[in-house]
């Protein structure tokens, strides 16, 4: 709820009856375009201290 209160997220409910699903509905949640600029802004801020190789996924 705080990075969607922040900007960084958007979440929606999956659509559809949980009877009907047999479970709960999902939640789905998009990184927002604010999200992504901040992010890559923190990572920019921490890779001289741990190094671009601490990001490599």
């Amino acid at each position: 709820m705080r990075l969607e209160k922040a900007g960084w997220l958007s979440s929606e409910w999956e659509a559809g009856d949980p009877a009907t699903m047999g479970r709960p509905r999902r939640r789905f949640y998009r990184v927002t375009a604010l999200g992504q600029r901040e992010v890559g802004a923190v990572r920019d801020a921490l890779t001289p201290n741990f190094g671009a190789a601490a990001w490599a996924v």
